[in-house]
């Protein structure tokens, strides 16, 4: 058994953006940790019809 402490990470922040959102709480979709306000890290600028 191991008697090293243990790392305490940071909880995870949202990943969206350049420069990064980071906000909390986040949740994990499968390309990343993304909050509420970008959920699944959908497109800043949505696609409009020509």
């Amino acid at each position: 058994m191991s008697t090293a402490p243990r790392e305490d990470k940071p909880p995870p922040s949202c990943e969206y953006g350049r420069p990064r959102c980071h906000a909390q709480p986040a949740r994990f979709y499968a390309n990343g940790w993304f909050c509420n306000d970008h959920p699944a890290g959908r497109a800043a600028h949505p696609r409009t019809t020509p």
